[in-house]
Order: structure tokens, then C-alpha cells, then sequence
């Protein structure tokens, strides 16, 4: 006889932990894996108090992770319950000149790559005790949007300039997200961010080249030397390109 699956009900919610499955009218509700892992760990222990050190070792046992995941993967469980998760991210989000913070018009990404294609799973930059937010570009898909982000979708693949890109999640301002066209792979799109942006700032808007200028490449073997050089020459530019002898 095989015994059925442990299901858990609540509200208009159907919650199969075993088959990764979080139904709303039986209708699938998307959500990533670790808030599923999450959302299992809480209805399990429904009643009792549960420290930030226990998710961690129970949610989190095979990653070194930041804080700010927890904060970040509550935020994807209470959104997908129904519930406005935007005041448990309030001290984890920078404010702007007037004081106030930009939940609203930002989008939490579940990362797939960090920069420079290092896999979250690979990088051990600290230790628990003493962890900052490490990383500053990265793909992933978009799983959460904040109310006034428009042009993107959940399940959308972004590259970005963020904070915190090796984590496993990370909140994006929506003006630095970027749809990944089909044919770049994440590995591809993982290295783009920084060094074409920069590249793009520099020739653009400050250099306004044109077709036909010339424009030397100082340092042209770095990330953004070479970006540099492919960008100019697609604009129609003559590059020169210089490097320092080793």
C-alpha cells in the first residue's frame, strides 16, 4: 500500500512538501525551491517560535549564505501566500535622498549565476559570522515583483547590477534589470553587466563616439577594456588598442 503524501491545508491553500507543490485553488502558485523549503519548515513547526539561526541551519545546511537570504525568502513565502511582504524588507533596503526606501520599484531575483560566472555554490568569501553582502552583478530569473516595476514578469530572465549577487536572491533596482536575449546563455549574460555598462557610460553618453572617430583603449585586456574594444568597433569606430607588457 503507498502511503499519501503528507498535505498540509490552509486557507485556500494546498501544501504537498514531498512533490515541491504549493496549490491556490488548486491552481499551481510559483515558487522557488528554498521558499518551499522554507514554508515546509514553518508549517511543521506551526505554534512554536523558530530563530533565524534554525532556518538557516535547516534551509540553508548545504550554503554559506548572507542574512539577507532569510529576510529575502520570507519576503517570496509571504508574497505568495497573499500577503504584503513589502515591511519586512524596509531596514534591508537602501533609502533615497527624501528617506524613503524603493520596495515598490524593485524586483527580487533568484540568481542562477554571480558575475564572472562564479557559482553561488563555489564561493565561500566568509565565514558565518562575519558575512556581508558580496557581489555586484548577476542573472537569474525574476521572482517577485515590486508594485510599480513594470516591463518585467515573474519567470523573466535578467542580467543586473545589484548588491548581494552571489546570494541566492537579491533585491534589483527595476532601471538596472535588463531582459537576457534568447541566444546569450546565463554564463554569457552573467559577464555582461558591469563591464558593458561602464563600457556603454564611457563611449555614449560621456565620449559620444561616432562612426568614423578614433578611440584608444587604455588597459585593453581587462573586463572592461575588452568590452570597450567590442563596443567601439560596433559602433563604427577605429580603435587603438594599448596594454601593459607583463
Amino acid at each position: 500500500m503507498v502511503a499519501k503524501a503528507k498535505t498540509y491545508l490552509f486557507g485556500d491553500f494546498r501544501f504537498v512538501p514531498s512533490e515541491s507543490l504549493l496549490l491556490k485553488d488548486e491552481a499551481a502558485v510559483a515558487i522557488p525551491q528554498k521558499a518551499l523549503n522554507l514554508l515546509e519548515k514553518l508549517v511543521e513547526n506551526a505554534g512554536s517560535v523558530i530563530t533565524k539561526d534554525e532556518l538557516i541551519r535547516d534551509v540553508w545546511d548545504d550554503l554559506a549564505i548572507e542574512e539577507s537570504a532569510v529576510a529575502r525568502t520570507v519576503f517570496l513565502v509571504r508574497a505568495a501566500l497573499g500577503d504584503d511582504p513589502s515591511p519586512q524588507l524596509l531596514d534591508g533596503v537602501e533609502t533615497g535622498p527624501d528617506g524613503r526606501a524603493s520596495v515598490d520599484g524593485q524586483l527580487v531575483t533568484c540568481m542562477v549565476e554571480g558575475g564572472h560566472q562564479q557559482r553561488r555554490r563555489r564561493c565561500r568569501l566568509h565565514r558565518a559570522e562575519g558575512a556581508v553582502e558580496q557581489g555586484f552583478e548577476a542573472v537569474g530569473e525574476v521572482a517577485a515583483l515590486g508594485k510599480e516595476v513594470k516591463g518585467f514578469v515573474q519567470g523573466a530572465r535578467v542580467m543586473a547590477r545589484c548588491k548581494g549577487g552571489f546570494a541566492e536572491y537579491a533585491l534589483v533596482d527595476a532601471g538596472e534589470a535588463i531582459a537576457i536575449p534568447e541566444r546569450l546563455s546565463w554564463e554569457q549574460a552573467a559577464a555582461a553587466p558591469i563591464v558593458f555598462l561602464v563600457s556603454y557610460d564611457m563611449l555614449v553618453p560621456y565620449g559620444r563616439v561616432q562612426r568614423g572617430d578614433w578611440v584608444l583603449v587604455t588597459a585593453v585586456s581587462s573586463g572592461v577594456g575588452v568590452a570597450s574594444l567590442q563596443l567601439a568597433k560596433a559602433m563604427g569606430a577605429r580603435v587603438i588598442a594599448q596594454r601593459t607588457m607583463a
